[in-house]
């Protein structure tokens, strides 16, 4: 038998269906349902593609001013860093209120900027249009509210 198409040695406690499964978890992190392509590392979102946390930890060993950019500019729920908290270790209960205040304060002051960033109002000239709604108008361009 070829070595391509040989199976995997089998490893004492595990069957050969978690051996599968954890495959296909890897593999479900790893490509993109949609289009197939192997998504690169950052963007990964789930634990099987380590991404952000794997470069905060390495932000340990950077000097302080990069350490402090690296972990200013990475999307602090996505961390998990604030779990070694002296509080959060001595009572545990009071895990998911912190996580909660934790995304609703970052949600409340982030999200608000965001948007602003982005013009609200557009303009398109008439024969970007479909035609139906081009002969609506005599006017040549338009202008428009985005919606946000």
């Amino acid at each position: 038998m070829p070595a391509s198409t040989e199976c995997p040695p089998f490893r004492l406690g595990e069957s050969r269906f978690d051996q599968l499964w954890e495959a296909q978890k890897i593999k479900q992190a790893i490509i993109h349902p949609d289009t197939g392509e192997k998504i690169p590392m950052p963007f990964r979102m789930s634990g099987k593609g380590v991404g952000l946390n794997l470069l905060i930890k390495r932000a340990e060993h950077f000097s302080p001013a990069t350490r402090i950019l690296v972990q200013r500019f990475i999307p602090f729920p996505a961390v998990g860093l604030y779990v070694r908290l002296p509080l959060l270790q001595k009572c545990p209960r009071l895990g998911l209120p912190v996580h909660s205040m934790v995304c609703l304060c970052t949600f409340g002051l982030a999200l608000p900027v965001a948007i602003s960033l982005f013009p609200q109002n557009s303009q398109i000239h008439v024969s970007e249009l479909e035609p139906e709604i081009a002969a609506a108008t005599e006017c040549k361009i338009l202008t428009y509210n985005k919606g946000l």
